[in-house]
């Protein structure tokens, strides 16, 4: 009866221990889709300090999942900066617990990530190192990861030339993203069809994936991007050098970018404006965007040095806090050790005491 009653106590302690994870590993959850948003709104500091407040607490939750997401957005936090390197410090942290905890969708997305990093710093050895060990894990992730890793893959394999094996995986990305109705994956997948249709000079190609993904952004309320589908039209009909119809674009769309502030977007409308204007050898309208792309770009360059400045400062103080807390253990540890210690010898004392008297018992039993 006893022993039942002790399993009975392990297993409702078990449960209990479950139970707090899970509360924790959900309220973690929260708080990253949180930062997530921050992050798609442009609010860097405030995204990077919920998620960095995050990596601390499922340190001493054991929460991996929420450990590598937030590890991840941090990444993101300096993607968004511009700061590759700092970026893939992050991301490579995230791709461990990844790794440790055997969740394989997450390790082909962060070594996929990685992979556009490298991308954008033009080092293609390691984007294709990266990347080809994102599809390694293609077969073994679900399909809505798989899509991505095809897709983003091909991408890659197109900027070093090998336009045939990138066919080969559009159409793969394709095939799963129609077949299970991933609308909004889809929108990304048009735009970067038509990067590539343009950068061939397949002109109407490229036109009918922007229209496509621009409908799909439409049908979903995704404005931002179908203002990036309109931008990428007009870019199109740069290319083609049909600069008049890419200003009748471009102008329909300034009111739309700058009510959605959006500046990143407004400012790349601000330069495709002075360059049309500039072929048609219309200089003072070429000058008035000139002037507008320069002052916005500058701003947004102060912005993001301050949230960058912010970041550093948030990065310092955890670093602060964290060393206070290893601090704070260690002397934990020593006094605990030194306890141990004094158990031990306490206990010895009281062995030879006990021995002792037991000995002068024996001895008076003895004689007795």
């Amino acid at each position: 009866m006893q022993l039942c009653s002790s399993k009975s106590l392990v297993i409702a302690y078990a449960l209990l221990l479950l139970t707090i994870n899970t509360v924790h590993s959900n309220e973690n959850s929260a708080m990253l889709d949180q930062a997530h948003q921050l992050l798609t709104k442009g609010k860097m500091e405030q995204a990077y300090s919920i998620a960095n407040s995050i990596r601390l607490k499922s340190v001493y939750e054991n929460d991996h999942r929420s450990l590598a997401r937030a590890l991840y957005l941090m990444g993101s936090a300096y993607q968004s900066l511009s700061d590759h390197k700092k970026s893939i410090h992050y991301l490579n942290q995230s791709l461990s617990v990844y790794q440790q905890t055997n969740d394989l969708d997450g390790q082909a997305m962060v070594l996929d990530n990685i992979a556009s990093l490298f991308l954008d710093m033009n080092d293609f050895q390691s984007m294709l190192e990266y990347s080809n060990q994102a599809i390694d894990l293609a077969d073994k992730v679900s399909e809505k990861t798989r899509s991505k890793i095809y897709a983003n893959h091909a991408y890659k394999l197109f900027k070093v030339n090998d336009v045939e094996t990138s066919t080969e995986f559009f159409n793969k990305a394709h095939k799963i993203l129609v077949a299970t109705n991933n609308e909004y994956y889809l929108i990304y997948f048009h735009l970067m069809k038509a990067d590539v249709h343009r950068e061939l000079l397949e002109i109407e190609k490229s036109i009918n994936h922007l229209e496509q993904a621009k409908t799909i952004a439409n049908n979903l309320n995704k404005n931002e991007l179908a203002s990036i589908a309109e931008l990428g039209v007009a870019k199109t009909l740069m290319a083609n050098e049909e600069y008049q119809d890419a200003i009748e674009i471009l102008l329909s769309l300034e009111n739309t970018l700058k009510l959605s502030h959006t500046k990143g977007n407004l400012n790349e409308l601000y330069q495709f404006l002075y360059t049309c204007y500039k072929h048609q050898k219309k200089y003072d309208k070429a000058l008035t965007y000139y002037e507008k792309a320069t002052q916005l770009s500058n701003s947004i360059k102060a912005e993001n040095n301050n949230q960058f400045s912010k970041l550093l400062m948030t990065e310092y103080r955890f670093n602060e806090s964290k060393e206070s807390l290893n601090q704070l253990k260690h002397t934990m540890e020593k006094e605990l050790a030194e306890v141990h210690l004094k158990n031990k010898q306490l206990s010895i004392y009281l062995y030879i005491a006990l021995a002792a008297l037991t000995l002068t018992l024996f001895a008076l039993w003895r004689r007795r």
